[in-house]
């Protein structure tokens, strides 16, 4: 399936060429019929050997050329109209402009209305005339076929011209998601809201669930229908009517962009390489506004020129555009510029990061670099590059090219980690900034084990999404854990003598009196609280309360006591735990809260009763 699209100058006959190759007279609107003019875009389609060509014809007047930019991106070819009599006339040149300009690079001349001429001079000097136009336009090697609508004269050669062009365009195929840029929103009885466009990427299924974006609506695809046909599957390169269930015609307008959801994201800032145009009046500068057209989208712009003050016309440069209203695209999407007043084509581009990562400083370098790699790097070297600009990981499912990945994984040593992707120097960077914090932390506390991931991950700046990164630098080496908390790896708790002899004494009154122990405060007399904290965390000792410290063999043998209790009579108190072990009140209290603080136990007036235990994690408190 290819679409291809008209072009040129207004009356020079492209809708009555349209009607005389398909049979479809593409004007739909009244008021279209009574003038005589196309004002939006119509729509036709023609069968070549088998192949359904959808054709979108487009307005020739200046006064709605911006509905003839809405018609002409995501195409394979265009059909340039021009009059024998007029020959090459101002929009025939603009259209010319703007079908450059968004990468068209296929296409035929219909020179039309022969049947109005006696000479075959005239024909063969606006053929020529013509082809200086199309030569100094980029398309020298575009063929010129001589034509009459009214009287079908050349149209068999015309439609041998457009086989021939066609078959030099590659099929589209589905590589990707379904992205439908809508060039149209109307209703239909019974039916509801009806969306068309020209699918590309993937295809679009009855029963997706699909996003419209920039406003984020989410739909679902009740029918598809292409060229009259209703279909279950459409695939990429068609010319699609998707019928819309769960959202109003209200909510969707031409320039929204239909895809599955998470697919396509909606931006205010984006980096593209921009071209002034030679045939411009005057030059572009920095920081103008300008209307930006891209697929059936547009939105007002502030232009951001990074490498110089303007661009003069026939020069390009790098630079940003910051979007009035939001504008959902993809890299590499084609655009046009238009100064909003006086009108006038003065340029266009492409899009090198649909959403850029920041407002890049001007006149840096590194900055005009990164610009250089986006715009003429290998695919390869686009798609690693964007892993390094990322900084972060990036989910597999948002490569656009699989095979592309599964070649940079190879060659470029791109790490997979689970169901994502990262740049081998954002891990070492990763790596880097986690060792820094982790140093300056056991240089602060150098007899902590270390601090917990989430601990490390907030200290970083970082979202617990990136945990995962930290269990991967973990297994290569780059950080060391023990009993959950992440440390650096060549940390080592440095206890001195005078610390060991304390530890020990304090452990010796421990074990004295396992069941009225040391408090927190009488425990402070003989160890600083840097190494009591250190007990506490190795479990030497366990933490009942701010002032209740147990030895863990106390500890594990008071918890065997109530186990056997609760399962032995359902319920404990205070007094038959107190007088089993000999201990206090002070002790015996704290414990059985522990436990239902740790959801095992519930009080009740007759005491402590068994609730739903974890027997193996409260033997490890720690």
């Amino acid at each position: 399936m290819r679409v291809i699209c008209t072009a040129g100058h207004v009356d020079h006959g492209k809708s009555a060429l349209v009607e005389a190759l398909s049979g479809i007279h593409p004007d739909r609107l009244i008021e279209e019929q009574k003038r005589a003019m196309t004002i939006d875009l119509g729509f036709a389609w023609i069968e070549l050997e088998g192949e359904i060509i959808g054709i979108v014809d487009v307005p020739g007047h200046q006064d709605f050329i911006e509905n003839m930019l809405a018609g002409v991106s995501n195409l394979d070819a265009f059909l340039l109209v021009v009059d024998v009599n007029e020959g090459v006339m101002p929009q025939t040149r603009e259209h010319l402009v703007i079908l450059q300009l968004m990468g068209m690079q296929h296409g035929v001349v219909a020179l039309t209305k022969i049947d109005t001429v006696q000479n075959a001079d005239d024909i063969e000097l606006a053929t020529m005339l013509i082809q200086d136009e199309l030569a100094s336009s980029g398309f020298a090697d575009v063929p010129i076929v001589p034509v009459s609508a009214h009287h079908s004269i050349g149209l068999d050669t015309l439609l041998d011209a457009l086989r021939a062009i066609l078959a030099n365009c590659p099929l589209r195929t589905t590589l990707d998601a379904p992205i439908l840029p809508i060039d149209r929103v109307f209703t239909m009885q019974g039916f509801g809201t009806v969306v068309t466009g020209t699918l590309s990427g993937g295809a679009l299924a009855v029963g997706d669930e699909v996003e419209i974006q920039p406003n984020g609506f989410k739909a679902r695809i009740r029918g598809l229908q292409s060229h009259n046909l209703a279909m279950e599957t459409v695939e990429p390169g068609r010319r699609v009517a998707v019928n819309l269930a769960k959202i109003a015609k209200q909510d969707i307008q031409r320039g929204n962009v239909l895809s599955l959801p998470g697919v396509v994201a909606s931006s205010t800032r984006s980096d593209v390489i921009l071209r002034c145009l030679p045939q411009a009046t005057r030059p572009l500068r920095h920081n103008e506004t300008v209307k930006v057209f891209i697929g059936p989208g547009s939105s007002l712009a502030r232009v951001r020129l990074l490498d110089s003050n303007e661009l003069s016309p026939g020069h390009e440069g790098f630079a940003q555009l910051e979007f009035q209203d939001p504008l959902p695209l993809r890299d590499g999407d084609h655009f046009v510029v238009r100064i909003p007043s006086p009108s006038e084509t003065i340029g266009g581009g492409r899009v090198l990061s649909a959403s850029s990562p920041q407002r890049w400083k001007r006149n840096r370098d590194s900055v005009i670099e990164r610009f250089q790699v986006r715009s003429t790097g290998t695919p390869l070297e686009q798609l690693v590059f964007a892993c390094y600009e990322k900084n972060a990981p990036i989910a597999i499912r948002d490569f656009r090219n699989s095979a592309l990945l599964d070649q940079a994984i190879a060659q470029q040593n791109l790490i997979v980690i689970e169901d994502r992707v990262i740049h081998p120097a954002v891990l070492q960077a990763f790596a880097d900034d986690a060792q820094t914090i982790l140093t300056e932390f056991h240089r602060a506390y150098p007899l902590k084990r270390g601090l917990s991931p989430e601990q490390l991950l907030h200290r970083m700046g970082r979202n617990l999404d990136n945990v995962l990164i930290l269990h991967t630098l973990i297994g290569r080496g780059y950080l060391g854990e023990e009993k959950g908390m992440i440390h650096h790896p060549n940390h080592r708790r440095a206890i001195t003598k005078a610390q060991q002899k304390n530890i020990a004494h304090l452990i010796a009154l421990f074990e004295d009196q396992p069941y009225n122990p040391p408090s927190h405060k009488e425990a402070l007399h003989h160890v600083d609280e840097n190494v009591l904290r250190m007990l506490i965390e190795d479990c030497e000792l366990v933490f009942l309360k701010p002032d209740v410290l147990l030895l863990r063999q106390t500890y594990r043998e008071m918890l065997c006591y109530v186990r056997r209790q609760l399962e032995a009579n359902d319920v404990v108190n205070i007094g038959e735990l107190r007088d089993a072990f000999s201990t206090s009140r002070r002790i015996a209290m704290p414990f059985l809260d522990y436990l239902e603080a740790q959801g095992a136990t519930r009080r009740t007036p007759d005491g402590h009763m068994l609730k739903s235990p974890n027997w193996a994690a409260l033997e490890s408190p720690c």
